[in-house]
């Protein structure tokens, strides 16, 4: 009866520990599925943010034919615009104009003659 009730002590203790076994494949099973939901979560939205940021981007590219002396831009009907309409036009750029430190030195100087 001893050798019976022995083994059947030790199956009990064998059926809990593959029970608690399980139990921590199912966690593990259920963080992976939370992680990969997160992942995908993730994605979307990196996919989305770059997708925003791809939409309301405007690139210039290719030749522009400028005009040397004034710097006007050719259109692609034939026509001339000033730089800072036609890069304003086809982009999201804006232009706040200024003086560099030697076109106002030029301007003083030619101001100062004047007088």
């Amino acid at each position: 009866m001893e050798d019976s009730s022995k083994t059947n002590q030790e199956l009990v203790k064998e059926i809990s520990l593959l029970k608690q076994r399980i139990e921590g494949l199912e966690r593990l099973e259920r963080e992976r599925k939370r992680m990969e939901e997160a992942l995908r979560a993730s994605q979307a939205q990196s996919s989305g943010a770059t997708d925003i940021v791809l939409s309301q981007a405007k690139v210039l590219s290719g030749l522009l034919r400028i005009c040397s002396s004034c710097k006007k831009i050719r259109n692609d009907e034939g026509g001339w615009e000033q730089m800072e309409e036609y890069i304003r036009d086809r982009s999201e750029m804006n232009f706040s104009h200024t003086y560099c430190p030697e076109c106002a030195e030029k301007l003083r100087s030619q101001l100062h003659h004047k007088k």
